[in-house]
């Protein structure tokens, strides 16, 4: 109650909730809201890994907490804010089947990883028969620096796993779609997605995002070095 949302090409106070939907009043349409997130994402369990020198691949399950923190108003004219609202809480999402990849940490790797996420979401379209509410993706700059595609139903419905089988070709697509399209830094054409839950901490840069994922190509096609066996990662 108290934010301001758009419908039908305006914008509406919300003044109520009522059982069946939402009551709305008109406001001055200089007004935004910009809603406040944080997330937690935390690894459950590993069932199967393979490395690449120092790239390494899994699939396993996560828990993610989706935390609001509530919202501002805020006047697009002058970008202040005008008010504050909203009542804190918390959506929790467990066992949530997932593919990531692990790389080191580096300039290249922390400006390009948000890019090769959103490479190897777009690829997989192509790779995977799965609806694109199916899944969703993230990245992440802090001490796991690391790329993450998760399905949306807990327990697991198969994509994860043929995901971790086939991640180097969907990769591969993103990449031709990414050095196709003839924007300079991404666009929604290419690999910026249309709408996103904002729980990444990585920037899509393009052309680092290129680089990254022609490297991860290049340390694929030399092939693997390590297997996840026993709980571990070993050699082969």
């Amino acid at each position: 109650i108290g934010a301001v949302i758009p419908f039908l090409g305006q914008r509406y106070h919300v003044k109520s909730h009522e059982e069946r939907g939402v009551v709305l009043e008109d406001t001055e349409q200089h007004l935004k809201t910009e809603a406040g997130f944080f997330s937690v994402l935390s690894r459950s369990d590993i069932f199967d890994g393979i490395g690449y020198g120092d790239i390494s691949a899994y699939h396993g399950s996560l828990n993610i907490v989706m935390n609001f923190t509530g919202y501002k108003l805020v006047d697009e004219r002058n970008g202040e804010t005008v008010r504050t609202g909203g009542d804190s809480d918390a959506l929790f999402l467990n066992n949530l089947h997932s593919f990531w990849i692990d790389v080191p940490e580096s300039e290249e790797a922390l400006g390009g990883i948000g890019a090769v996420e959103h490479m190897i979401r777009v690829g997989a379209m192509f790779v995977i028969p799965a609806d694109r509410f199916d899944t969703s993706t993230c990245s992440r700059t802090g001490s796991e620096l690391a790329a993450y595609c998760y399905e949306n139903y807990p327990g697991g419905i198969g994509v994860a796993k043929k995901l971790f089988n086939v991640w180097h070709v969907a990769l591969e697509k993103g990449l031709e779609i990414a050095q196709n399209c003839r924007c300079s830094s991404g666009c929604q054409n290419c690999i910026e997605p249309a709408k996103s839950w904002d729980i990444s901490n990585a920037n899509i840069d393009k052309v680092i995002g290129i680089q990254l994922a022609e490297e991860l190509l290049s340390a694929v096609r030399r092939g693997p070095d390590r297997r996840f066996r026993n709980g571990l990662m070993m050699s082969v």
